[in-house]
């Protein structure tokens, strides 16, 4: 396991001992590129922690630890947690392959990861130990009371003691009883003469849990709420763009009972866009917003102009 500069500095201690006592014998502290970076001095107490835990704990049964997972959860092979964005729009690190795109089996790659979450969900849920691996052909499982397969059909598999079924959408994740945040997106614009800014400004309100929703640290370290994620689709389907405020500082203001988060944007080319804004409460409960515009060329002035747009829930 590695612990990168960015994480919550005071969960760091508790990662390390964690990762030790599942098993794990190597750890590493990245040591270079901005907040990436762990402080020299932080390694050093880091590295001090773990060194008293082992040694308060020096017997593991490390085959015992390898085999403690109950359900395989297996994905596609390809297919990968989200790259450094985790899940934020992309899997591999390329606007190129958004979660919006199709795959081979025309399916939605965010349907696919979507089954793959909510698999692990319900295991976190239920307390249940789960490995998690790629469905590479010819690979032999045991051990496992039950194999899962998130199919690329969009369809999942459930395999025990060798009997399989196929169900057409993931086993149900049980939440929280309650109401999901509100959330409503306005957009406005001002032309320039080679492009156009964009200013999307969203209302979001708590119901029945507070939102937490964070881009990691800051230019200066600090974490912040950010409440809102903001990703832009088009004009092609290839084209995407996860939006990040100005040195990872987002423009949010309290309102009296309502929260405005402002995000911007700058387009360069006309064609069809889709801006999606999403939110989640500390109990899981979600929201998500689409807003559809159109971005057009003046044909007085050549300037480019934003479309009315409609709001899609």
């Amino acid at each position: 396991m590695s612990i990168y500069g960015a994480v919550q500095p005071a969960d760091t201690f508790w990662w390390l001992t964690h990762a030790y006592d599942l098993g794990a014998t190597r750890f590493h502290f990245y040591d270079s590129y901005q907040l990436a970076c762990v402080p020299y001095g932080e390694y050093i107490a880091l590295a001090r922690h773990l060194r008293n835990h082992a040694r308060s704990n020096p017997v593991r049964d490390l085959d015992r630890l390898r085999r403690a997972a109950e359900i395989a959860i297996l994905l596609p092979p390809g297919y990968n947690l989200g790259h450094v964005f985790l899940g934020k729009g992309i899997l591999w690190g390329v606007g190129e392959l958004n979660l919006e795109r199709v795959n081979p089996a025309g399916v939605k790659y965010r349907v696919v990861m979507s089954n793959f979450f909510q698999e692990i969900e319900r295991c976190l849920q239920q307390g249940i130990a789960f490995d998690l691996l790629w469905d590479i052909p010819g690979m032999q499982l045991s051990g496992y009371r039950e194999i899962v397969r998130v199919r690329e059909d969009g369809k999942v598999e459930v395999e025990v003691d060798g009997k399989r079924t196929f169900l057409s959408s993931p086993r149900l994740v049980r939440r929280a009883k309650g109401v999901p945040p509100s959330l409503d997106v306005t957009m406005a614009s001002k032309s320039e003469s080679a492009a156009i800014d964009i200013t999307a400004l969203a209302r979001m309100v708590e119901k029945s849990s507070p939102v937490y929703y964070t881009l990691g640290a800051d230019t200066e370290g600090v974490y912040h709420n950010a409440k809102v994620a903001w990703e832009l689709y088009g004009p092609r389907d290839e084209d995407y763009l996860f939006l990040r405020p100005d040195n990872l500082k987002p423009r949010v203001r309290e309102i009296a009972k309502a929260t405005e988060i402002e995000a911007t944007m700058r387009i360069s080319r006309p064609g069809n866009y889709r801006l999606r804004a999403s939110t989640v409460d500390t109990a899981g409960r979600t929201t998500v917003v689409w807003r559809r515009f159109s971005v057009r060329t003046d044909p007085n002035t050549k300037r480019l102009r934003l479309d009315t747009p409609a709001q899609v829930h």
